[in-house]
Parts: structure tokens; sequence; C-alpha cells
């Protein structure tokens, strides 16, 4: 079964590929869908729709899902954890083709939905720090977010109670005869994997809604549900030699987090270079192999896209030469827009230095060759980006793979100035 997710930015795209694995290709150019429409690979599109009106985001998601219609297999809604972007309007489409299936849990974000409720950390989604920052009123149930739909849902007792995938897949079923969304509750990676397996046993066509976990949660019950899975992994561009790009980190985003994992570059001996994109002034290239672009003011911008296209303006034509690791998902969309690279493919983890991942930061590699690694504003500790620029550097390097333990390779060598 070939796997289709669809989001509404960057940073979920890039969540999403690496989710499903290196096989996986990125499509940043929603207008050239209908080119991979039979491609066998996993596909992740791009809609950059998230600040788009909701009729524009509307009209994109159609033009996307009308451009994949031949293409078999099961779709995927990705959705942010946290509930923002016109979910509603992206929905609507996507259930005029059949049922829907929708869950925003992230459990290894700490995101969880019990009674339908979104949870942040086990508080309600309306008091998180990114919703007010958001400045609009937040969701209190998933239902707030699905328009004019109807919609049933399965709480998490009754989701654990359905012990087979079968069960749960003839409940979904059952129920999909009635209501168009169907909600449900999830706290743990197993409650995910449950739903997953149980999306795969619907007798009627659906499509998926949620986070980066269930597309994971999807494609490991693919694998484990697949009696001849065909070998779809892309030829991989050959590895640069040890003399490999400097890298650029850029950090377009406000968020505390980006600002602390800054120091930690610092710290480690990173070039930081400080800019207002408003002035339009192309940064100089410093000697070292690892160069910090921050933009300044880093206070709150109404337009973030406008802003986003500013910064990508000024720095773009000083980048030709460098890897990057992009934070913030405008920040990453406007840089790659202006670089003109619009397809990302063999996605890789980021791990830290205990060998976990790191949450919703992937490695890929454009159609130039260059490596990119992306990373959302808010998400990882204090050594998030240090961890992504030696994850790059080490892919970078061409030296020889650990096969007894893959995600050792990101982090048992640090390549800084």
């Amino acid at each position: 079964m070939q796997l289709t997710v669809i989001a509404d930015d960057l940073s979920g795209a890039v969540e999403a590929a690496g989710a499903l694995g290196p096989a996986s290709k990125l499509l940043r150019d929603p207008s050239a869908a209908s080119a991979f429409a039979s491609s066998t690979a996993p596909l992740v599109v791009d809609t950059d729709s998230r600040s788009l009106t909701p009729a524009a985001a509307e009209a994109r998601a159609r033009s996307v899902l009308d451009a994949l219609s031949t293409r078999p297999g099961l779709l995927v809604k990705k959705i942010d954890s946290q509930l923002r972007g016109n979910i509603a309007t992206e929905l609507r489409p996507l259930a005029a083709r059949g049922r829907i299936v929708m869950t925003s849990a992230a459990p290894s974000l700490g995101r969880t939905v019990r009674a339908g409720r979104p949870l942040v950390g086990g508080e309600p989604l309306a008091t998180t720090a990114a919703w007010q920052r958001e400045g609009t009123e937040a969701p209190e149930h998933l239902q707030h977010v699905t328009g004019d739909l109807t919609t049933t849902s399965i709480h998490l007792d009754e989701l654990r109670a359905l012990s087979t995938p079968w069960a749960l897949g003839r409940r979904l079923t059952q129920l999909a005869e009635t209501y168009e969304c169907i909600l449900v509750d999830a706290e743990t990676a197993t409650d995910l994997a449950r739903l997953a397996l149980g999306i795969l046993n619907v007798a009627t066509p659906v499509t998926a809604a949620g986070a980066a976990d269930l597309a994971r949660a999807l494609a490991a019950a693919q694998r484990e549900t697949s009696t001849a899975e065909a070998d779809h992994r892309s030829p991989t561009p050959p590895l640069r030699a040890l003399d490999s790009r400097p890298v650029a980190v850029v950090v377009g985003s406000p968020e505390p987090n980006a600002l602390a994992q800054v120091e930690a570059l610092r710290a480690a001996g990173a070039t930081i270079t400080r800019l207002d994109p408003r002035e339009a002034t192309v940064p100089v290239k410093p000697a070292s192999s690892i160069w910090v672009l921050q933009a300044d003011p880093v206070a709150t911008v109404h337009d973030r896209p406008g802003y986003a296209r500013a910064f990508a303006k000024a720095c773009a034509s000083a980048l030709a030469d460098h890897d990057l690791v992009l934070t913030g998902g405008e920040t990453a969309g406007a840089f790659l827009d202006e670089l003109r690279i619009t397809t990302l493919t063999d996605p890789r983890p980021v791990h830290d230095s205990d060998g976990r991942p790191e949450p919703g930061i992937v490695t890929m590699r454009g159609a130039d060759g260059r490596l990119i690694a992306t990373k959302p504003g808010s998400f990882g500790g204090p050594s998030a980006l240090l961890n992504a620029t030696t994850a790059i550097q080490r892919r970078a390097s061409a030296m020889p793979m650990n096969t007894a333990n893959p995600a050792a390779n990101d982090h048992n060598e640090r390549w800084l100035p």
C-alpha cells in the first residue's frame, strides 16, 4: 500500500517524511503533484497553506487531491498537534472523497487527546504558551476544528477494549456508515499503533488525519501487515568527501527554545550574525564552518510569511556553498523557495547524544546535493540545533557507518569549528 501525506507547512511535511522513512519523497510545489501520482515511493506534499485564508487553503488542498486522485493507497492529512491552521476547510474536500479518522495526539511531544480534548503535558491546549502567541482562542475539543462535518468519537477506554485490528476496523467501518469524521483519543505510542492497524482494516475508503506520530504509526503498521514490500528506495546522491560544505543555521523563530539553542551553538564556537531582514543587507560570510544567521529583532511580527521572505531574500545569495539547518516552518519554506529547492529526498532522523530521536528534526537531501535539516521553532532542548548541525556534518563526511547501531551515526563524533 502506498502512503501519501498532505501537510500544511514545511516543518510538518519534513516530520512526516522522516516518519515514512528514507524512501519517501517530499514535494514542495503542490502544482507539480500530478507528476508524482504514479510514483511508488511514499509521498509527502507540502501545500504551504497554514497562513493562507481559509478559502485559499481549501482551494489548494482540493487542487492537490485532484492531482493525486489516481494515486492508490492510504491518504494521510498531516495536521498540527496543537491544532493550528486551516484544519476545518482542508478537511472538507477530504470528506467529499471518503470518511476521516482523526486524532491530534503526538505522545512523543507530550500532546494527547482524552475525551476528545487536546492536552499538552496533561494541561488543556488553551493554557499553552504557543496558543497565547497565536492571539486567537484555542480549540477545547477536536470537534471545534472539524467545521460542519458530522462527527462521533472513540474514547480511550473503547479504543483499548477493541483488542484486535479487525475489531477496531469493524468499529470504524460501522461508524463511517453514519459519520463523516471519527475523532479518536490517544495518549501513548501504543494507542496510536493500535489505531493505525485499525485504520488499515477499515472496509470503506478513509483518510487518516493526525500529527507526525500517527504517520509514523501508519508506516509501521503498513510494514507489519505487508507480505511482500517492494523496494521503493530512491537512488541516493553520492556523499561528498571529507572536506564538506560549511553549515549555515538559519533561525527565524522567536521561540525561547530556538534562542537558547543559538547560545549552545555560540558556546560550541559557531559564528553568530544577527540582522534585520527588513534592511535587506546581504550578510558577509565568515571563515568558520558553522554560521548562524539569526533574524533580529525577534519580537512579534504580524506578517510572518512576509518577514520570512524578506529574511530569505537578504541571505540566500550568501548561502550557495552551504548545507542548511532551517529553524521555523515559515523561515524554512521561504529559504527553500528562494534557493529554488522544490523536492527533498532521503529523510533521516536526528538523534541526541544519548541516541534518542530529536522530535521533529530530520535531515534530507535537496536536488542540488546539499544536505538540509529543518526544525520547528518550538521543538527541542538546548542542544537541538547543535545536534542537527552535527548530524549534517556526519552525513556529509562520507565516513563508515555504524550498521550495528544506526542511531549512533548522528552523534558518535562531533565536527565543529
